[in-house]
C-alpha cells in the first residue's frame, strides 16, 4: 500500500551493512533514506537460525536472500515537509487555499489546518496505534464558513491525503501491519527479502517544535493509549457507518446514524454538535437543534455551532460568548480569525464588529479577509488616513 505514493529517492537503494549483536547476525541502515514525507533514520533486522562460525566476506549480498526479523524502525519528519506532503494530496475540499496548509503538534497527535477565502477547517489526528498497525483517529473537527459539518470536510480531505497509503473506516485511518509494509518497500530495493514484522510494535508519537518521530521496536510493549484517544476510538466504533455517510455527502443518512448513536450514548456532546451542524443547513430546524444542544451542554460551549444557532434565534449576547469561548480554545489562528470575522458579519453592535475585526487581524495578520473587512468598516465610518491593506503593509 505504501509503495504507490511513498517513493524511494533517485538512487533506488537501501544502504545496509551487516551487524552482529549478542551473537546474532543482522543488518542495519548505515545512513538515512527518504521515504515519502519521512526519513527512515534507523532500521535493523536479525537473521535467525544461522550457525557460527560464518564467512562474512561476501557482505550483505551473501545474506540478502534470507528472511530476517524486523527489530527496529525509526521514522522522522519536520512539520513543513509533512505539511507540503498533505497539501499536495488534500484536494480542493474547502476551496483554493489562501495560505499554505498547516500541520502542527497537538497533545497525543498532530493538528491540521486549512484556510480558504471565506472558510477554514481544522482537525486533530490522535495517534492510537494497535500493536504493529499504524492508526490515527480524527478528533475535534471544527470550521467556519463550511456548508455542512466540519467532520465531513475533514474526512474527505484525509481521503485525498491517504489515498493509496492507508485505509479509512469512519473516522479511523490505519495502515495494517505497517512494519511489514515498510520492509516490503525498503528491502527489495537491494534485492533483499522483506523481513517478518510479527514482533515489532509501535511506540507513542514523539513531537517537538521542529519534528515528528515514530518508532517500531521488537522490545516495545502494547502502547498505552491516552484517555482522549480511547474515548475517540470508542466513539468512532459507535458511528462508523454515519461517518462514512457524512464523508460521502449523505447528510440525512448520517444524521439518522448519529441520532441512533445518541440512543446508546445519550447527550454525547460531539454527537449533538454533529446533528446540529447538519440541521444548520435547514433553516427551520434551528430552534429544535438549539434545544438538543442545551440538553447536553451550555449553548455557549458548543463553539461555532452554538454561535450560529444563537444568532439565528436572536441571542447576540450568547453568540458573542460562544465565539469568545471558541477562539480561546482554538490552536489554528486563521480559523480563530475567521470566527471573529463571522461575528463581525452577524453582530448588530458597531462596537462589537470593530472589536471583532481588530482581534481577527491581530490573530492572523497575514490573512487577507480580516484586513479587507476592517478596511471597509473604517471607510464606512469615514476614518481619515486609512490606507488600502496591500500585502507590503502586512505584518507577517
Amino acid at each position: 500500500m505504501l509503495g504507490g505514493a511513498f517513493v524511494l529517492g533517485d538512487e533506488q537503494r537501501v544502504p545496509l551493512r551487516l551487524t552482529v549483536t549478542r551473537g546474532v547476525l543482522g543488518m542495519e541502515l548505515y545512513e538515512p533514506i527518504e521515504l515519502g514525507p519521512f526519513d527512515v533514520t534507523r532500521l535493523s533486522l536479525t537473521l535467525p537460525n544461522l550457525k557460527f562460525p560464518l564467512d562474512l566476506s561476501g557482505g550483505v549480498p551473501q545474506f540478502r536472500h534470507r528472511r530476517g526479523d524486523l527489530e527496529h524502525v525509526t521514522l522522522c519528519t519536520d512539520w513543513p515537509r509533512l505539511a507540503r506532503f498533505f497539501e499536495r494530496r488534500v484536494g480542493d475540499v474547502i476551496g483554493p487555499l489562501r495560505r499554505p496548509l498547516s500541520v502542527f503538534a497537538r497533545p497525543q497527535g498532530v493538528g491540521v489546518g486549512l484556510v480558504a477565502e471565506n472558510a477554514a477547517l481544522a482537525f486533530d489526528l490522535l495517534w492510537v496505534p494497535d500493536e504493529r498497525h499504524a492508526r490515527f483517529v480524527v478528533s475535534e473537527a471544527r470550521g467556519v464558513g463550511l456548508a455542512g459539518a466540519a467532520l465531513g470536510f475533514a474526512l474527505r480531505a484525509l481521503d485525498g491525503v491517504f489515498a493509496g497509503l492507508a485505509e479509512r473506516q469512519g473516522r479511523v485511518i490505519s495502515i495494517p501491519d505497517a512494519g511489514a509494509v515498510l520492509g516490503r518497500v525498503l528491502l527489495p530495493a537491494v534485492g533483499a527479502r522483506a523481513p517478518s514484522a510479527r514482533r515489532v510494535r509501535f511506540g507513542m508519537l514523539s513531537t517537538t517544535a521542529q519534528e515528528l518521530r515514530l518508532e517500531l521496536d521488537a522490545s516495545f510493549g502494547p502502547a498505552l493509549l491516552s484517555p482522549a484517544g480511547t474515548r475517540a476510538l470508542e466513539l468512532a466504533q459507535l458511528v462508523r457507518a454515519a461517518d462514512d455517510a457524512l464523508a460521502c455527502g449523505a447528510a440525512d443518512e448520517a444524521r439518522s446514524g448519529y441520532l441512533s448513536a445518541l440512543e446508546r450514548a445519550p447527550r454525547h456532546p460531539e454527537l449533538v454538535r454533529l446533528v446540529a451542524d447538519i440541521d444548520l443547513q435547514v433553516p427551520d430546524r434551528a430552534e429544535a437543534a438549539l434545544g438538543m444542544v442545551v440538553e447536553s451542554m451550555p449553548a455557549t460551549s458548543a463553539g461555532t455551532t452554538g454561535a450560529e444557532l444563537l444568532w439565528r434565534l436572536g441571542d447576540f449576547a450568547g453568540a458573542r460568548q460562544a465565539v469568545l469561548e471558541s477562539v480561546q480554545q482554538e490552536s489554528y489562528a486563521p480559523l480563530a480569525a475567521l470566527i471573529w470575522c463571522r461575528l463581525a458579519e452577524r453582530d448588530p453592535s458597531a462596537i462589537e464588529r470593530r472589536t471583532a475585526l481588530d482581534r481577527a487581524v491581530a490573530l492572523s495578520p497575514g490573512l487577507e479577509l480580516p484586513r479587507v473587512r476592517r478596511f471597509e468598516g473604517r471607510l464606512e465610518r469615514g476614518d481619515s488616513g486609512v490606507l488600502w491593506p496591500t500585502p507590503s503593509t502586512w505584518r507577517r
